[in-house]
This record gives structure tokens, sequence and C-alpha cells, in this order.
């Protein structure tokens, strides 16, 4: 049979475990509902790959304008005969 002394520490130990995991649950649910702070972050790392995209796009074009210039043409081509084809229905 377990002594009181033994029971009382098996008490502590317990409510020692459940008061860090209750920590550990309010950090996570402070962290899901920082919504404002989340939002930031993908805010950021969209700018990020968009501005890499950008860069990317614009060393492509000084690279090589003519093909730019009819990549451009076909984009523009397909996008009226799209609407052509909209209009029509």
């Amino acid at each position: 049979m377990r002594s009181e002394h033994n029971i009382e520490h098996e008490i502590d130990v317990a409510r020692h475990d459940l008061e860090d995991n209750l920590s550990e649950l309010k950090a996570s649910v402070r962290e899901k509902l920082d919504i404002k702070g989340r939002l930031q972050r993908d805010f950021d790392r969209r700018l990020f790959l968009a501005s890499q995209q950008w860069r990317r796009l614009t060393l492509a074009v000084r690279e090589r304008p003519a093909l730019a210039i009819g990549a451009l043409a076909g984009m523009l081509g397909v996008t009226t005969l799209a609407l052509v084809a909209y209009a029509r229905r």
C-alpha cells in the first residue's frame, strides 16, 4: 500500500505536469489566435515571393526582349479570342 507521503508526491508531480501542459496549451492557443501576426507573416512571405518573381521576370525581359514581346502578344491574342468567344455565348 502506498504511503501518504508517496500519494502527496504523486499528486504534486501530477499538478506540475498539468500546469506545464496548460502553459503549453495556452501558448499554442495564443499562437493560433494571433491572426494579425499570422496574416503579417503570410503577407511578408508572399511579398517576398512576388518580388523574387518580379526580379526573374525583369531579368528575362532584359535578356530576351523579342521573346517577351512575342509572349505578351500571344497572351493578348488568346485573351481576345476568349473574350470574343464568351461574348458570342
